[in-house]
């Protein structure tokens, strides 16, 4: 008897022994993967910074870079799935793009006077303003942005403010001294030497002029698509009911279920009852100047005038080639934006409201009353296909 219980009081002690060191392994094993990822985030900074000078000098982004970027897990992302599951399907013909029109190619090389996109010198190279444009994939960009920074060392800052895109003199110089704010933070690199950090700040807002101010502009990108189909998905966005809908309370049940034609045919004099600004892209693009709002023709040189200094403005139907410029013109935030684009199965918050199908009669009648937005939209469309050309993307 008295054996027995020795040896059971031996079993006990052995047990919790292996039970505490079972504990510990999983502890210190958790710090090991915390610690690997840590490095392996600053192993990908510099590699960025190495595939950044290579591209620079036409070299291309280098083998052991790209085995860097895609073969390391980091921060839960790895490369062919994404953490979002929850997003909906990206509700826009970007994966099923199929080539560029005959049309398209011929209109590029009539319109000569209309210039590519290009890196201007005297931008700010470490910070990127997204100034997005509502409904032109902008969620999906976000989220793939956002996963892209992970890989290239930059950070992303989003703004929270939905609704305020237009702002006053005082509210412009504050939201340039936030960017300006960003300009100055470093980090230690590659042998010790000070390295900026980048940022992309996005945000739903009228571009901001910074140089009319006297300060030093950022670069700008954007993305847009066809005016009637950003109209359209704005409208049932915003009716929306649940997770995503930023309104509520706005719309009568009765208005929620009207289609956008509907709703149109009802308010033919008052269009803003149904969320359609006709002059959004022109407005956008101009900017605060209270003649951007007056002043049609002025607005529509000045919007031009300010997408000439974009870095790049893309289009949602065509996501795959805007993403393949924006690795040519900004590779040191975007060295190969498009292979993870291909490699994380990544869905963007769609309108899950889009199964009504308009009369062609109403789409002509609404490109009619979007004439505005329609030329903002051509020059961008044109600018975009004549820049592919050149970098030989197309």
């Amino acid at each position: 008897m008295k054996k027995t219980i020795i040896s059971l009081i031996g079993l006990l002690f052995i047990t919790n022994i292996c039970f505490h060191l079972f504990i510990w392994t999983g502890i210190v094993a958790k710090h090991e993967r915390k610690n690997h990822q840590a490095m392996a985030r600053m192993q990908i900074k510099y590699a960025d910074w190495k595939a950044s000078e290579n591209i620079t000098q036409g070299g291309g982004i280098s083998s052991a870079a790209r085995i860097s970027i895609f073969g390391t897990k980091v921060n839960g992302y790895k490369s062919g799935k994404s953490k979002f599951p929850a997003l909906q399907t990206l509700q826009s013909t970007s994966n099923n793009f199929s080539g560029v029109s005959s049309a398209i190619l011929s209109e590029v090389a009539h319109r000569s006077n209309i210039e590519s996109y290009k890196i201007h010198n005297k931008l700010n190279p470490t910070v990127v303003i997204y100034n997005r444009v509502p409904k032109c994939a902008s969620t999906y960009m976000q989220t793939l942005l956002q996963i892209a920074s992970k890989y290239f060392g930059y950070s992303v800052i989003k703004s929270k403010d939905y609704h305020t895109w237009h702002l006053n003199n005082k509210q412009i110089k504050e939201f340039i001294k936030k960017i300006k704010t960003l300009t100055t933070e470093t980090y230690p690199g590659k042998d010790n030497q000070i390295v900026p950090l980048k940022y992309i700040y996005n945000r739903h807002l009228y571009y901001v002029d910074f140089s009319h101010f006297g300060k030093h502009q950022p670069m700008y990108i954007n993305i847009i698509r066809d005016p009637f189909e950003q109209a359209r998905s704005l409208y049932y966005f915003n009716r929306l009911q649940g997770h995503y809908s930023r309104l509520p309370g706005k719309y009568t049940e009765y208005q929620k279920n009207l289609t956008f034609e509907q709703c149109v045919s009802e308010n033919m004099e008052e269009l803003k009852n149904c969320d359609v600004d006709t002059e959004l892209y022109v407005k956008w693009f101009c900017g605060h100047d209270s003649k951007c709002f007056m002043d049609i023709d002025y607005a529509i040189g000045k919007a031009k005038k300010h997408i000439d200094t974009h870095i790049l403005i893309g289009l949602t139907e065509d996501l795959p080639n805007t993403l393949k410029a924006m690795e040519k013109l900004l590779p040191t935030f975007f060295p190969t934006i498009s292979e993870i684009y291909m490699r994380n199965k990544i869905r963007n918050s769609g309108n899950g409201s889009l199964n009504d199908i308009p009369s062609t009669e109403f789409v002509e009648m609404m490109k009619n009353k979007l004439v505005y937005s329609y030329e903002i939209y051509t020059y961008v469309k044109l600018k975009f296909y004549r820049t592919l050309k050149e970098l030989k993307i197309i």
